[in-house]
């Protein structure tokens, strides 16, 4: 089964006129006229496989037009030699096609200012791997993998195949080591538009290492056997309007020195936490993220040097803490709601452990609202909204005062006294 194609928007105006364009059909042109130069192209009389594909990639490799390649929305299959299609001229487009990976095969983007829209990308990935001395060995890669710069993936979908990898068992064959592969891996700079990533053995998305960035909108990860989106060892994630759902780890997760912001995200029904800082990551949460029936934590930082910040966030019927840090994280909420998570509403277990809990709203937290262990340490910062019966108390006190300016004994309440 064959899932249909998203919907590819038109080639922005201003790359047309500087686009090679060539379309897989019946019909090949021998000649490709440009603004700037003509050239004999030795393409085969249609590209209708992967091996052709990748041919005609191979063939423009280090040519400095850029090349538009519109499929036609064909589905292209068939044995590839490794590591698969490798996408190394820089501007080139390929749109409209599902491509149906061999084992251990994957869609490698080298070049700078590559550009995938409506691309399907089937494909079990990179499991196994024969250790020899002195070959490399990219650990938890990607059935997409971008190592350049300035990559756009618009309406994609990345689907991994046989979600029950080896990684998840001991290897027991000799000299081969196992692991997992992620739908899409970042090493370099890419953003992602409207794009959907699932059944991945690892991770929905990562972006991994110093100055490797990923921005991602209206994007989803799901049913991943590690979390949905993750930044890692140095990278950054930015997302706005994207969901994590059904995944096995996180929703969304910055880990080893790693910064992520999200805005207007949705984390649910993965079997970690909804949003989560660790080993030194730091994450934002802003404008509305909601965490919900999430296994572990709705928002939390664990470790020492993690921190989480959420502001405007709401955490409901999560099987643990709404927010909660642990092992020396630091959690700082703004105008923030807790609602039927099934441990505390707030949460600080271990040494060195702070929440800063600004609150919005409280209500059916099983183990109650606030909950301090083992050393954890809770504050409650002024600029907290009021309740609304205390701004009413406040307003009557200033009312009262107003009637009686002679009377120098009426004192006005403390205004940043707050109850709830």
């Amino acid at each position: 089964h064959t899932p249909p194609l998203p919907n590819s928007p038109p080639t922005p105006a201003h790359s047309v006129a500087a686009s090679v364009r060539s379309v897989a059909g019946s019909v090949t042109p021998s000649t490709i006229t440009t603004a700037t130069t003509t050239f004999s192209v030795p393409l085969p009389t249609a590209i209708t496989t992967l091996a052709d594909l990748a041919a005609v990639l191979a063939s423009y490799g280090h040519r400095e037009v850029p090349l538009t390649l519109d499929l036609g929305g064909k589905t292209l299959s068939g044995p590839l030699p490794e590591p698969g299609i490798i996408v190394s001229r820089e501007g080139t487009t390929i749109c409209n096609a599902v491509l149906q990976l061999p084992p251990d095969c994957i869609v490698l983007v080298e070049g700078n200012s590559v550009e995938l829209r409506g691309v399907v990308v089937q494909g079990q990935g990179v499991h196994l791997r024969l250790m020899q001395p002195g070959s490399p060995l990219i650990t938890h890669g990607g059935l997409v993998h971008v190592t350049g710069y300035d990559a756009v993936l618009e309406g994609c979908l990345i689907q991994v195949e046989e979600r029950s990898s080896p990684f998840r068992q001991q290897c027991a064959i000799p000299g081969y080591a196992s692991f997992s592969c992620n739908a899409l891996r970042v090493d370099g700079k890419a953003e992602l538009v409207g794009c959907d990533l699932s059944s991945a053995s690892g991770e929905g998305a990562v972006v991994c290492g110093a100055g490797a960035h990923m921005a991602a909108v209206s994007c989803t990860a799901s049913g991943c056997c590690g979390s949905g989106f993750v930044a890692l060892e140095g990278g950054r994630l930015v997302a706005e309007g994207c969901e994590a759902r059904s995944n096995d780890g996180d929703g969304f997760a910055a880990l080893f020195k790693a910064t992520a912001s999200v805005n207007e995200c949705t984390a649910t029904d993965n079997s970690g936490s909804g949003f989560v800082a660790e080993i030194g990551g730091a994450l934002e949460a802003l404008g509305g993220c909601t965490a919900v029936k999430n296994r572990g934590v709705g928002f939390g930082a664990g470790g020492e040097s993690a921190i989480l910040t959420a502001v405007e966030c709401a955490a409901e019927w999560n099987s643990q803490h709404g927010y909660g840090a642990w092992e020396g994280g630091v959690l700082s909420t703004r105008r923030c709601t807790a609602r039927g998570n099934q441990g505390y509403g707030f949460h600080a277990g271990g040494k060195g452990s702070v929440v800063k809990a600004g609150v919005r709203h409280l209500d059916s937290n099983t183990k109650g609202d606030w909950g301090l262990e083992c050393g954890g340490m809770m504050t409650r910062p002024e600029e907290a909204p009021p309740q609304p019966q205390h701004q009413l108390k406040l307003q009557q006190q200033a009312a009262a005062l107003r009637m009686h300016e002679e009377d120098e004994e009426v004192v006005l309440g403390d205004p940043h006294a707050w109850s709830g």
